[in-house]
């Protein structure tokens, strides 16, 4: 037998596709208000604030103030990917390869659904018509290359306290690991 052996070992595969290291889930979706409709676009109605006026005496009438209404529209963008098989790539594989793959494919719009809203972020709204309206810079702390800190942190902060955001209204931070890693 000797030097032969070899050439009949048993080979055994897994039936189970490890995914190399890849993000599976959308970790911004959560913090996002989506509407699921069919249209060419979606808008946005908003209510401006006022101030209320001191009521000076009795039987005064009450002031008409015209609460200034606008509309953001939100226009959706369609993503695809894909892959082919075909019916002997089953039968050589032993495992199906299409779920598996329907999987990857799952994460990878996952990515695409968070690399989209980081655009949004950071990118201009539109108004009722579709118009581009610029971030305002004042709102912008810094450029985004440098390291986070606790005083771009609490510069934030300010900025939602300075626009009356509800305290209580939950509010994230997209940082990359490094950013975390030096903050």
């Amino acid at each position: 037998m000797g030097a032969s052996v070899s050439n009949v070992y048993v080979q055994t595969y897994e039936t189970y596709v490890r995914f190399l290291a890849q993000q599976g889930i959308t970790r911004l979706r959560p913090w996002v208000m989506e509407r699921s409709v069919q249209s060419e676009g979606h808008n946005w109605e908003r209510l401006g604030t006022q101030e209320a006026s001191e009521k000076t005496g009795r039987l005064v009438d009450t002031p008409d103030q015209d609460y200034p209404w606008s509309r953001r529209k939100s226009i959706p963008v369609t993503y695809h990917t894909g892959d082919s098989t075909e019916q002997e790539d089953i039968v050589q594989m032993i495992i199906d390869p299409n779920s598996n793959i329907a999987v990857a494919q799952g994460k990878a719009m996952k990515r695409a659904v968070d690399d989209e809203l980081i655009r949004a972020c950071t990118g201009d709204s539109r108004d009722g018509q579709g118009n581009a309206i610029t971030f305002p810079t004042a709102q912008a702390i810094g450029d985004g290359t440098s390291p986070i800190t606790f005083d771009i942190i609490t510069n934030v902060s300010e900025i939602f306290m300075d626009n009356d955001i509800d305290p209580d209204a939950e509010k994230g931070f997209i940082i990359p690991p490094s950013a975390a890693g030096k903050l």
